[in-house]
């Protein structure tokens, strides 16, 4: 689950991102980005934010990861999401990057880890 302590803050802007660059994924078996998520309204099945790897830092790939939970009572709850697998690399690039203008997101306790883990 997510901390919820100090996290990322994507406000309701299209196109803001936060990079995380020269990961090494390399020793990890099965690599996959693990993550808090908490979303604005209650409408938003999170699609609104992407997440993609690069390993040139100039080609994305878009990764996917469970849609949240929508309806009543689910708008302000962290959730937590693995991503598919990612590439083992030397020097991976992670990148969260709001696609909307309508939902606020918020992102926690990235990591990398082995998929099933």
């Amino acid at each position: 689950s997510a901390s919820g302590g100090a996290n990322l803050r994507f406000a309701n802007v299209a196109e803001t991102d936060f990079v995380i660059s020269g990961i090494n994924t390399s020793n990890v078996n099965n690599p996959v980005v693990g993550f808090g998520i908490l979303k604005g309204p209650n409408s938003s099945n999170g699609s609104d934010l992407v997440v993609e790897y690069s390993t040139d830092g100039k080609t994305w790939v878009g990764v996917k990861y469970p849609l949240l939970p929508t309806g009543e009572g689910t708008g302000l709850v962290w959730n937590y999401r693995e991503t598919s697998p990612i590439p083992k690399a030397e020097k991976l690039t992670i990148r969260f990057r709001q696609t909307g203008n309508f939902v606020v997101f918020r992102v926690d306790d990235i990591s990398i880890v082995s998929k099933g883990q």
